[in-house]
């Protein structure tokens, strides 16, 4: 039995050796077996061409979101910049305001200060007259 099987082998193997596969399979049958085969292969490549543009579309919207985190963080950033900046500024005007202050006060007391040179001095020629009238008589 099994030299019979072997031989049987044997015989297919010379058959397939001597005849190319197509010939063993009706023709009409190879045709829609290539069809078939040509349409899978079709759509295996329009569904690699589909994934391509899948991952791409893909790709773009990582990228795009990539793009807008990093503006926000901009953003962000530039919004703390500028709380920082209005502290900084808000101190600046204080210590300006005091400056301002000091200054008033200096010059309400250099307005006074002449008010009272020139007051004194109005008491001193007052005085000179005075004398003068005095060593005249």
């Amino acid at each position: 039995m099994l030299v019979y099987y072997s031989i049987q082998q044997s015989q297919m193997r010379n058959k397939l050796k001597s005849k190319s596969f197509s010939s063993l399979i009706p023709k009409s049958e190879y045709q829609s077996l290539n069809i078939k085969q040509y349409n899978i292969n079709k759509c295996r490549n329009e569904n690699i061409h589909l994934d391509f543009i899948n991952i791409s579309n893909s790709m773009k919207d990582i990228n795009e979101r990539q793009i807008w985190n990093n503006n926000l963080e901009t953003v962000e950033n530039l919004l703390e910049e500028n709380a920082q900046f209005r502290i900084k500024l808000e101190s600046e005007e204080s210590k300006l305001l005091r400056l301002k202050y000091q200054i008033e006060t200096l010059l309400n007391r250099i307005n006074f200060l002449e008010d009272e040179i020139d007051t004194y001095e109005q008491e001193t020629s007052d005085l000179r007259q005075k004398n003068q009238i005095i060593m005249t008589k």
